[in-house]
């Protein structure tokens, strides 16, 4: 069971160091205090209206954002590496009114373009987390996928989603506690698709999933140019193992599944336990009149 765990940490590491490639569940966005360039910072800066935060417990399309959260995972798993999101400049689809953006594969930066269309949410993973059951002991329950994925979470501090203009970036979120979205009770389950990049083997059911992260909605924005930075920071190695709350750490399959992370980590400090993330993203919206429709998927309103 540990295995499989301990070697997308593994890689993950290997990634923040700029050593190797990363094929993991782990999705992260990150990066406090990065320095973006000047150019950066200028580009599309005008013609913009203003930019609204949509309340995170508002439904948008018939879904809680919890909801939306979890449906970014199950596309993500299906999308094959060579067009996914978070590993190319190729967007998600459109799911209905909303558009989903991406962080990278594991930790680092990025900077991206996408256009849409008026009367459409853009949804941002500041920071997300999935641990299913995959790989792991069959007596592996969704209360241990729900357990790790909050123990990482936990761990995530200096959140930030901000609006860039030639006057400088400005924060749009301050109370950061009321943005984390995790799944519903039961969590999810969802098929991995040929060549993703969970390094899934293709086809197989995966059962137990749940989601934890923070998540931003926004409210359809005007016609014009804008650019938003978003990121957030995490150790693993600070994960707390006692997750019921009963004073014994490793009493269940997710603590011991935390541990032997947090012990990989103390026993292999060549390895980084930090996860990062710094996303930039130049958004345009034109009128619906003028974007096209086929990547409109309009079955996202029916199911998750």
């Amino acid at each position: 069971m540990v295995t499989n765990m301990l070697s997308l940490i593994k890689s993950l590491s290997l990634q923040n160091q700029g050593s190797a490639s990363l094929t993991t569940e782990i999705q992260s966005s990150i990066v406090p205090n990065s320095a973006l360039d000047t150019s950066i910072k200028l580009n599309k800066s005008s013609n913009s209206g203003p930019v609204k935060v949509t309340s995170p417990k508002a439904h948008v399309g018939g879904r809680s954002q919890a909801e939306w959260a979890d449906k970014w995972w199950k596309e993500n798993a299906l999308i094959p590496a060579s067009s996914n999101p978070t590993v190319t400049e190729q967007p998600f689809e459109q799911y209905g009114p909303v558009q989903f953006l991406a962080g990278v594969a594991g930790s680092g930066s990025a900077e991206r373009n996408i256009t849409i269309s008026t009367g459409t949410h853009l949804y941002v993973p500041v920071i997300t987390q999935v641990v299913d059951n995959y790989g792991f002991d069959p007596a592996w329950s969704e209360q241990d996928s729900r357990d790790a994925a909050n123990a990482i979470v936990d761990t995530v501090t200096s959140q930030f989603f901000n609006s860039v203009t030639s006057r400088g970036e400005t924060s749009l979120i301050s109370n950061w506690e009321n943005y984390r979205q995790s799944s519903k009770p039961g969590g999810f389950s969802y098929v991995a698709g040929e060549d993703n990049v969970l390094g899934y083997e293709p086809g197989v059911p995966i059962d137990y999933a749940v989601q934890d992260g923070y998540w931003v909605m926004l409210n359809p924005l005007r016609p014009g140019d804008y650019t938003f930075h978003f990121g957030a920071t995490g150790d693993y190695s600070k994960m707390k193992v006692d997750q019921n709350g009963n004073g014994i750490e490793g009493d269940t399959l997710g603590e011991q599944l935390i541990q032997d992370v947090i012990d990989f980590f103390a026993e292999n400090p060549q390895y980084s336990s930090t996860f990062y993330q710094d996303i930039t993203y130049h958004v345009t919206v034109v009128p619906q009149s003028k974007m096209p429709t086929q990547n409109l998927d309009i079955s996202a309103l029916a199911s998750v």
